[in-house]
């Protein structure tokens, strides 16, 4: 597997990266060594935040684990752990995928715990249609809090598409824009 490390408003010494890598490291034996395992790292008022992405080549999957705490190594463990989680709870879903086979060592990934065990089929309890209006993404944002929503699906007049605003954990906000 493939490291790259990426700092925002923090510079990782190089002893840094070899601690996270040998932690990294024990993802291994679930991918293939053409996988890259992005890790970003920063600091935050709670503490540090460390978050590890791995997108599967040519299936559009990503395993993504976010963390904080005041021990940036004590975070990159836990997010090892979280995407482990992930691997065993999802494995039957992603061994039906087919470019994940080619990514993933599944004989690696113990079975998941019965609590952890997806239902096969997805259940959808409700099926709403809205409305999409065209805004601008401040206005979307307003919309949003109007609402009380997390999230809000709109047409943005500028990028004449449809896009989504979320609030983020940090209190701020995202914006999804769908690409082809």
């Amino acid at each position: 597997m493939k490291i790259a490390y990426y700092g925002k408003n923090v510079n990782l010494r190089e002893n840094t990266k070899k601690d996270i890598d040998k932690k990294v490291s024990r993802l291994n034996k679930y991918f293939r060594e053409d996988v890259e395992a992005r890790v970003t790292v920063s600091q935050e008022k709670s503490g540090m935040r460390c978050e590890i992405t791995i997108p599967i080549p040519a299936s559009g999957t990503i395993l993504r684990a976010d963390q904080v705490d005041e021990d940036l190594l004590v975070a990159v463990d836990n997010c090892i752990s979280g995407l482990v989680s992930q691997i065993r709870k999802y494995k039957t879903k992603l061994e039906r995928r087919r470019y994940v086979k080619n990514a993933i060592r599944f004989a690696e990934v113990e079975e998941p715990a019965p609590e952890e065990v997806l239902p096969e089929d997805v259940d959808i309890a409700r099926t709403k249609e809205i409305e999409v209006l065209p805004m601008g993404t401040e206005e979307a944002v307003d919309q949003m809090e109007l609402l009380g929503h997390d999230f809000f699906l709109y047409f943005d007049m500028d990028r004449e598409r449809i896009c989504c605003v979320y609030k983020r954990k940090a209190g701020n906000y995202g914006l999804l824009v769908p690409t082809k």
